[in-house]
């Protein structure tokens, strides 16, 4: 048998079986494209993911600053409510000292 014998037997074999050779080819590039899709699938899927981690620590974040300016409020207001405790006491003793001046006298 010659190659080209060969080559029309393989041919006659592809057409019974319903493979031309633009089957193949055909199938070649679906495979590709869908191959190629698949890719892309999965770069969208992990950069979906990124955004998500993402935005998930941008409000961890921004609950945090609220957090820490709650914080830093309230311990304003303790060191105020601390002074005034402690200048109500200073004038309390004051005129508890100046008070038992006179009954001495």
């Amino acid at each position: 048998m010659d190659r080209c014998s060969i080559d029309r037997t393989i041919l006659r074999y592809k057409n019974e079986v319903g493979l031309s050779d633009q089957g193949l080819g055909s199938m070649e590039v679906w495979r590709t494209k869908i191959d190629d899709l698949t890719r892309t699938i999965d770069e969208l899927e992990a950069r979906d993911k990124c955004r998500r981690i993402i935005s998930r620590y941008i409000s961890w974040l921004k609950k945090h600053k609220i957090l820490h300016e709650e914080n830093i409020h309230l311990q304003k207001q303790a060191r105020l409510h601390e002074l005034r405790e402690t200048e109500a006491s200073s004038i309390i003793l004051d005129s508890d000292a100046n008070g038992f001046q006179r009954n001495e006298e």
